[in-house]
């Protein structure tokens, strides 16, 4: 496992991770891979949905299965998605794009 921490505009942040993905899938015998992102608090609110919505849709438009634990981790919660590469990868795209929404709407 690796740590990384990413900063910077959205749109660079969800390149990264998909780069990221990417070289850590390489000559790998298996299309497995496990992405594992800790968020705040109010991120992995945004992530879940009023509900569970958005969290459901993220599982129904992937197929692979996500989830947010509930325990937290120094304030924050982990959010562990698996599967095909090309899915999570999807996924991680998606959390991005809820995570850049869910902080202009925090400005």
């Amino acid at each position: 496992d690796y740590v990384l921490i990413l900063q910077g505009p959205a749109p660079n942040r969800s390149a990264a991770v998909t780069a990221i993905l990417q070289a850590a899938a390489q000559g790998m015998d298996n299309n497995e891979c496990v992405l594992k992102l800790l968020v705040t608090r109010s991120d992995a609110g945004a992530i879940i949905g009023k509900q569970g919505s958005m969290l459901r849709q993220l599982r129904e438009n992937s197929g692979i299965s996500t989830q947010v634990e509930k325990n937290e981790v120094a304030g924050d919660r982990l959010v562990h998605s698996s599967g095909p590469l090309l899915s999570v990868m999807s996924v991680a795209r998606h959390i991005m794009d809820v995570l850049a929404r869910s902080a202009a709407g925090a400005r």
